[in-house]
């Protein structure tokens, strides 16, 4: 089976097309959740890395690996294609007081390894949505010294399930769910890489809501449902799937989130 055009297909299929964040309130909004930030501080501090290593973060976005690796390392690179989540990325910097940080401002398809060093630390966190997955994942084998580490999903996503329960009724059309790890682990074994995969069983984003109301709009808004048509069959489908907290409201996360890293080879780097 070709795996990578598997992963292709599904991805095409999926509406993960584009990049939400290059809406300035989606970036920012995904910069100031302090359940991301705090996430992203407690995977840096279980990394053993070096002072001196230098690290490249592909789709850093505003910076929640970023600025946290770069208080620990020499030097990272960040590649982000999204100007809105840069303008984030700046600001966090600037916040920081941290200078040791260089900006590349586009899709890690895009970069052309010839430009690029050889960086001791290799990360993609949530960020792989590359059409062509196998030269993506080969071309971070490539520049890699010590380490690649790989943030993506196993199973069906909590925003997923809520695309796929929700979409037959508010957009008369079946969601395809994007592809998950098991793709990217038959891609690199096919490549003669063999990767650990683990779970990351304390990483979930649990969404409070005030009422109600609050929840509706909030799926009206990621769903992209401009009319109230909906609001009463959305009202029931949160009675039924989320928690209820005293007044609160909460969307539980159940996501499988995974971590897939390996060490590469210098005869990997040669195929």
């Amino acid at each position: 089976m070709d795996y990578n055009e598997k992963w292709n297909r599904l991805l095409m299929a999926s509406r993960k097309k584009g990049n939400c964040y290059d809406n300035h309130d989606r970036a920012r909004a995904y910069n100031s959740s302090s359940a991301i930030k705090l996430d992203g501080e407690t995977r840096v501090r279980s990394f053993e890395i070096h002072p001196d290593w230098t690290a490249l973060d592909i789709g850093s976005g505003p910076g929640t690996l970023t600025i946290p690796l770069a208080r620990r390392l020499k030097q990272v690179t960040a590649v982000e294609p999204s100007q809105a989540m840069i303008e984030c990325l700046l600001e966090n910097m600037k916040e920081d007081n941290i200078n040791n940080i260089d900006i590349i401002n586009a899709k890690w398809e895009d970069v052309d390894s010839r430009s690029l060093n050889t960086y001791d630390l290799v990360i993609a966190s949530y960020s792989l949505t590359m059409p062509n997955i196998k030269d993506a994942l080969l071309k971070m084998n490539q520049v890699a010294g010590r380490r690649v580490i790989l943030y993506w999903f196993a199973g069906i996503t909590s925003w997923e399930q809520l695309n796929i329960d929700l979409c037959p009724l508010v957009k008369k059309e079946e969601y395809t769910p994007f592809p998950k790890c098991d793709l990217i682990y038959n891609v690199l074994y096919q490549s003669g890489i063999y990767p650990e995969v683990s779970v990351l069983h304390d990483t979930y984003f649990h969404r409070e809501f005030a009422d109600v109301d609050a929840a509706i709009n909030d799926l009206k808004k990621s769903m992209a449902i401009t009319t109230d048509d909906f609001n009463n069959s959305l009202a029931e489908y949160i009675k039924e799937h989320y928690l209820s907290e005293g007044n609160k409201l909460i969307f539980e996360d159940t996501t499988k989130y995974v971590q897939v890293s390996w060490t590469p080879a210098a005869v990997l780097k040669e195929n």
